[in-house]
């Protein structure tokens, strides 16, 4: 990367502004206003894609990536505000991986500051023990196939460690990551058009949707969670508002211990046939010392096909705190209000229900004395087997 001087900005009339420009990969021109307070970027910890050589986004990309690497100190890669196209998939082989967009900008779904149009076979890949101490933020993805090409859930491999994505959009993956996590945190995010489960998670010790909003939609196939927790412990998973189509929001397959879900939405307003949710709105099959608290779960179960609108199968101290479960929501009626609100078949624990806008308050249960009631005056419970 070139290296330029404060000295020589400050001074350095046109050719400086010119110079300074080249390096940011702005115009001359759209420098000028700046040219008295202009500093060397490499002062500011900066290395902006379009100041490497390169005939395209690729080449520059490499270029940027290898310069990171090599510092002792490692730069934010910075991606400007247009469109990038990426054909090759680049492993994050250096702890320290920074890569932002606009500075102090960030991104949704709407591609207003920047598109960066990544490969199907995945923008990223992880190196075991390597890939370590990451952030990702400002960036608006879009692809058909995997963000960060996928690993086993099971810690094997790769593991995306110390890690934070942050106010980025996802638009038509079918996989932003199916792999193990550590120390990592998601935040702030946009993810539509999905056609697959958006995050495959197993691992630890995590903050996932804990802060500001976060959103997520698609159509997906009716036995196809948007978000799926493959063994996830002592985490904190919080208010994802995901608009189901066609799958489900929420699968929990287990823990071993200190999972939290806190305020996790399914809600299908304005959703009618297809593009409703067909089975459950949340699914559990294992796990233990699990605890979830106001999830909210509307217009589920459209095909009738599931037990209830939550579906409990397997797992063992499983709470539920506050769930509820609206019949109505915005002047839309759920197209099934006849399935329990909750089916399971092992012991759970139901605290402080709600079913608003006249829903009825009925548990199931495959057979008697498998749900033990808190707070929860008009509520009853059946066995369905």
């Amino acid at each position: 990367m070139s290296q330029l001087s404060r000295r020589n900005i400050i001074v350095g009339g046109a050719a400086g502004l010119t110079a300074i420009a080249a390096v940011a990969g702005t115009p001359a021109h759209a420098a000028a206003p700046n040219a008295v307070t202009a500093a060397d970027l490499t002062t500011v910890g900066v290395a902006p894609v379009d100041g490497f050589a390169g005939a395209t986004d690729d080449a520059k990309l490499a270029a940027a990536l290898a310069y990171a690497k090599a510092q002792t100190y490692k730069p934010t890669i910075v991606l400007a505000n247009r469109a990038y196209s990426f054909v090759n998939t680049y492993p994050i082989d250096f702890p320290g991986f920074r890569l932002a967009g606009p500075l102090n900008g960030m991104e949704r779904e709407f591609h207003n500051t920047n598109q960066v149009h990544c490969p199907v076979a995945g923008l990223f890949s992880l190196v075991k023990n390597v890939t370590k101490d990451v952030a990702i933020s400002g960036l608006s993805f879009i692809g058909t196939g995997q963000f960060i090409v996928s690993t086993p859930t099971n810690a094997s491999q790769a593991i995306l460690t110390d890690a934070t994505i942050s106010d980025c959009g996802f638009f038509g993956f079918s996989s932003i990551y199916s792999g193990t996590v550590l120390r990592t945190s998601i935040q702030r995010i946009y993810a539509n058009a999905l056609t697959g489960s958006g995050f495959v998670l197993g691992g630890s010790d995590c903050w996932l949707f804990t802060d500001g909003p976060n959103y997520m939609s698609g159509t997906l196939s009716a036995t196809t969670p948007y978000v799926d927790l493959k063994f996830l412990s002592q985490s904190e998973v919080g208010r994802l508002y995901v608009t189901p189509q066609g799958g489900y929001a929420l699968r929990v397959q287990g823990s071993y211990g200190g999972l939290s879900i806190n305020g996790f939405m399914s809600d299908g307003t304005g959703r009618t046939g297809g593009t409703a949710t067909q089975n459950q709105g949340l699914l559990i099959t294992g796990g233990t010392d699990i605890r979830l608290r106001d999830f909210w779960c509307f217009n589920v179960n459209a095909s009738g096909s599931a037990k209830g609108e939550i579906v409990v199968t397997g797992g063992t101290d499983i709470v539920f705190d506050s769930p509820i479960f609206p019949k109505s929501h915005g002047g839309f009626t759920a197209v099934n209000t006849a399935s329990p609100c909750i089916h399971t078949t092992v012991p759970i624990t139901v605290i402080n229900p709600r079913a608003i806008t006249g829903h009825p308050k009925v548990l199931a249960q495959s057979t008697a004395g498998l749900i033990t009631l808190v707070n929860a005056p008009g509520w009853s419970t059946t066995v369905v087997p």
